[in-house]
This record gives C-alpha cells, sequence and structure tokens, in this order.
C-alpha cells in the first residue's frame, strides 16, 4: 500500500502517502529496512527528504539496524541508477545519516568501493578501510592497494606492510610485486622495506631474476645490487643463462662486468 501511494505519478496521492508514512509508530519502521531504503532511493525530491529525516533517530534505537540498512544502500551502488545523482544520493545517505554504522561494512563491499570506477565510492571505500586491521585482506591486496589511485589507501597498504612484515616474507612471491607498481613512491617503499626487512634466507636466484627482469631502469638496477648483496658460489651459470637475453643494455653490462668469470663455465 505504502508503495502504491508513495510511488504515484500523483502529487496528491503522494502526499496522501507521506502523511500517512510519518504517522507509522517507529517499532514498526524498524522492522522496515527494505522499504526505508527504497523510499530513500525514490525519484521524487519530497520522499527521499521525509525519509531520511527518521533514519537517524530509528537507527540510534536499535544495535544492527544500522549495519543493515548501509548493506542495502551498498549494494543499490552497483546496480543500474534510478535517477540523475543516484549514486551521490546513497552516498550521502551513508556517509551522513548512517554515519556510524559504515564501519561494519562486509571486506567484499569494501574491496568492491575501492575498485569503483567513481571516485566517490572509492573515498567511501578508503574512509572505511581506515578502520580495518590488515589481516582482513591477503597480501596481494595490500599489494593492489598500494598502487591504488588515493594516496591515503597507498599509505594503508604500505603501513599494512610495515606492520606485518613475516606475513609479507611468507608470501614473498606477491610482496615483490611492490616493484611493478606504476607508483614511483611505492616503488621505493618497495625497494626501502626489502632492504630493510629482508636476508640472505629470504631471497632466491629465481625472485632476484624476476625483479631485474623488471622494465623499469631503477628496479633492474636495484635488482642487480641485490643479485651482488646475496650472490652465492654456484649461481653464476644461472644467472648468466636468464638473464643473457635481457634487452636491457644495463643488466648487460652487469653480467659482463660481474659474471664474466662464470661464461667459461656455461
Amino acid at each position: 500500500m505504502f508503495h502504491a501511494l508513495i510511488e504515484s505519478k500523483a502529487d496528491e496521492v503522494r502526499d496522501v502517502g507521506l502523511k500517512l508514512f510519518q504517522q507509522l509508530p517507529r517499532p514498526v519502521l524498524i522492522n522496515q529496512a527494505e522499504m526505508l531504503v527504497d523510499f530513500c532511493l525514490s525519484e521524487h525530491d519530497e520522499i527521499r527528504n521525509t525519509v531520511r529525516a527518521v533514519l537517524k533517530p530509528i537507527v540510534s534505537e536499535t544495535d544492527d539496524l544500522g549495519e543493515k540498512l548501509v548493506s542495502l544502500f551498498l549494494a543499490q551502488l552497483f546496480a543500474p541508477p534510478k535517477f540523475d545523482g543516484f549514486a551521490q544520493t546513497i552516498l550521502d545517505v551513508v556517509q551522513h545519516d548512517l554515519a556510524d554504522s559504515i564501519f561494519k561494512t562486509e571486506k567484499n563491499t569494501v574491496w568492491l568501493l575501492l575498485q569503483a570506477p567513481i571516485r566517490n565510492m572509492q573515498q567511501l571505500g578508503e574512509q572505511i578501510l581506515r578502520k580495518r586491521q590488515a589481516e582482513e585482506f591477503e597480501v596481494s591486496q595490500w599489494v593492489d592497494l598500494a598502487s591504488h589511485n588515493l594516496y591515503q589507501v597507498r599509505r594503508w597498504a604500505w603501513t599494512a606492510f610495515e606492520e606485518n612484515i613475516d606475513q609479507a616474507k611468507i608470501n614473498i612471491h606477491q610482496s615483490i610485486r611492490l616493484l611493478d607498481s606504476p607508483w614511483d613512491e611505492t616503488r621505493r617503499f618497495g625497494m626501502r622495506y626489502f632492504l630493510n626487512y629482508f636476508n640472505e634466507s629470504d631471497w632466491t636466484p629465481d625472485l632476484l631474476i624476476h625483479i631485474t627482469d623488471s622494465e623499469q631502469k631503477e628496479i633492474q638496477r636495484f635488482g642487480c645490487e641485490l643479485i651482488l648483496d646475496y650472490f652465492q658460489e654456484g649461481q653464476g651459470v644461472e644467472y648468466l643463462m636468464k638473464l643473457s637475453q635481457h634487452p636491457s643494455l644495463y643488466v648487460q653490462e652487469f653480467l659482463t662486468n660481474f659474471l664474466q668469470p662464470y661464461t667459461r663455465e656455461q
């Protein structure tokens, strides 16, 4: 009945529906989360404003209504828009009317927000991410977030690595992807991180060769420096064979100068 009245094309009918809605007792509204979301996202301004006005008061009276409403609203972000400014309306509701409830958002939804093509959605994801522990996400996700276009997201990812060194070492094949980042600051962070916290026991020739294979000159040099630092007797031929076709002149000169003695072994 309320849907029929409030979504009517006739102004007079909608007015009747709104008056009836405003008379509903709060215990009834608390059990009508889907209806509240639908009306908050009506194409009619007067309906949205009327329903939004009751959200904060009723959410403050319950333990889980705010969390449920946030989940329903955010799900609508990924649905086809119903009117111009639809996504922004949702963001306004959750960030202002439901601000205390957004930090319990499910992890996968936070991830989808951070990967969304709309900057305001990414910013909401970043706002929630600030309150989340790194352990909720995989190391591969830390790496991806370290290359996010929002600076605060990149900072969160760097902190995740700084505070979880053992986990980064266990997942070293993912961690070294920091050096592939399109962001200079993330690549520099990665180089400092590996120099400060990783040692000989963490590296294998394959890992160091992978780093040296980078298309970035600074990372190629970094890879060669690591090879120098952690070179062990008997590895010369492996490095020579696997890097001999490298297109970089710097790497070729490195092979010539440092690994020349092993050319005879090959």
